[in-house]
């Protein structure tokens, strides 16, 4: 069951597998991270995370897949040169962002952004997201690496960690207070049934009017219903 309801999904993780090679498997480390984390701020473990473990990106996506992005509630990419490099992950962004209109602007959509990338090669469609940056400088190496690799017990990376479980577990209270909110509007045991009402034969027209029929009632019409 999820937090979110009305979904099969709190969240779905597109990612480029090339991302969780070697021995930090860095994104399933960070799943499993957060999920902990916001299953702990949500204070229940009706928290379902969707990801991929196995699929190729050089397969299309399959309905099975399509589907659980449209009944995901949020969207979480890990961007990086490997992401923006994959057609998969483009269709993946793609298919959310068509089964889910405004979902930028209602803050459906949470970027980590394990590796350096160029503003300008960041997707038009994500228009003013920052996200939240997961890489740093090693001054050792004199280049960029990912937070928490190789030590999990980084601070920083840590600090990541708290900030993106607790933004995102806002986000799913939000959405699930909204949609227990629209269900309640709707009062329980109304239901609509649909009356349909023939015309008459030619020999019993003559009593339409005691029937309380007459040519300009609608042939069907839609009232309460309560069970």
């Amino acid at each position: 069951m999820t937090f979110v309801r009305g979904y099969d999904h709190d969240l779905f993780v597109s990612y480029a597998h090339l991302d969780n090679q070697g021995e930090s498997a860095w994104v399933t480390t960070l799943v499993g991270k957060l999920e902990t984390e916001v299953r702990q701020r949500l204070g229940t473990k009706e928290f379902r995370i969707w990801i991929d473990d196995e699929l190729d990106g050089n397969r299309p996506l399959t309905p099975e897949i399509m589907e659980s992005l449209r009944r995901s509630a949020t969207l979480l990419i890990v961007m990086s040169p490997a992401y923006l490099a994959s057609e998969w992950c483009a269709k993946e962004r793609t298919a959310f962002l068509t089964f889910v209109r405004d979902c930028v602007a209602e803050g459906r959509i949470f970027i980590v952004h394990c590796r350096e990338t160029e503003r300008k090669d960041i997707p038009p469609e994500f228009g003013d997201l920052v996200g939240f940056k997961f890489w740093t400088k090693d001054p050792k190496a004199r280049a960029t690496r990912p937070l928490g690799w190789p030590d999990q017990r980084e601070g920083s990376y840590m600090t990541k960690i708290l900030n993106v479980s607790d933004t995102l577990a806002r986000a799913l209270k939000e959405m699930n207070a909204a949609h227990e909110a629209v269900a309640l509007a709707v009062p329980s045991g109304i239901t609509s049934e649909r009356i349909f009402l023939a015309h008459s034969t030619d020999d019993m027209e003559a009593r339409e009017e005691e029937l309380g029929y007459s040519s300009d009632t609608e042939t069907s019409m839609d009232r309460p219903f309560r069970e």
